[in-house]
């Protein structure tokens, strides 16, 4: 079995707690208002990829790649390479691991009002594109 991204959300704000959880506030939102552009994304992605015994004894990169509606980045991608912690308990068989990821958004820019989509990928592979939009006015 492969990698599977089991939840990706939005936030404004999260941290990954010690024991796997993550602590989140204004989580899932999908859609930014903004007073004008280019403008912060303002927000922060959190992701759980589950991985098999297999998958989990060997090193991965996860990646972000934020593209607009024509399919352009709008920012180089975002890496977090993950490696197995050394002192990490062996998965029990019939289990599987969690590699739980942050990826701080709040400065990227956003260059204009429209469209875009957060590509989620795991060794350059797409694991999930989550939609978004950016809209211009003043927030709520």
């Amino acid at each position: 079995m492969k990698l599977e991204l089991e939840f990706a959300f939005l936030a404004n704000a999260v941290e990954g707690a010690s024991n796997g959880l993550f602590n989140a506030l204004g989580a899932g939102w999908d859609v930014g208002t903004r007073p004008q552009f280019p403008a912060p994304f303002g927000g922060v992605l959190a992701a759980k990829v589950k991985m098999n015994r297999q998958e989990f004894s060997h090193p991965h990169t996860f990646e972000l790649d934020i593209v607009d509606q024509d399919g352009r980045s709008i920012v180089p991608r975002v890496s977090i390479p993950f490696q197995v912690p050394a002192n990490a308990p062996e998965i029990p068989s019939g289990q599987r691991a969690n590699a739980n990821l942050v990826f701080n958004l709040h400065n990227v820019l956003v260059p204009h009002a429209g469209s875009y989509s957060l590509e989620f990928l795991a060794d350059g592979m797409s694991l999930k594109s989550l939609p978004i939009a950016f809209n211009l006015g003043q927030p709520q």
